[in-house]
């Protein structure tokens, strides 16, 4: 006999919680989440006036605040970056943001989005 159509709801809600539950309790534990390092080339770009860094041609803003005033101007989309100097993902993009000159060149002539760049100590708190 089959089951009933409550019995199968019920058993796959509860089995989408436990499985939730046991993948973030399962990150939690991990070592590698607060401990990733990476090796190469880390950029420091000095910020300028304005609260503003240029890096590779694009300008990335260190204001939310003033982030959203420019989207809502230009009525493009926000970008941020998530960026901490101890995630591997984040040293390898802003490799990549600063040497590819097709995607800088797009960017700069399509003013595509705004770039806001996220305070490493947000990033960080977000993700302990």
């Amino acid at each position: 006999q089959l089951p009933s159509k409550k019995l199968n709801r019920f058993v796959g809600v509860v089995g989408f919680i436990l499985g939730g539950w046991l993948l973030i309790s399962g990150l939690n534990h991990m070592s590698v989440i607060g401990t990733a390092s990476a090796e190469g080339a880390v950029v420091n770009v000095p910020v300028a006036e304005h609260n503003t860094t240029d890096a590779g041609g694009i300008i990335w803003l260190h204001s939310l605040a003033e982030a959203q005033k420019q989207a809502r101007a230009s009525g493009k989309p926000i970008f941020i970056d998530f960026y901490a100097s101890w995630c591997a993902n984040c040293l390898a993009f802003a490799e990549e943001t600063v040497n590819d000159d097709a995607l800088n060149k797009t960017h700069q002539q399509e003013k595509l989005s705004t770039f806001y760049s996220m305070p490493e100590s947000i990033v960080s708190m977000l993700l302990h």
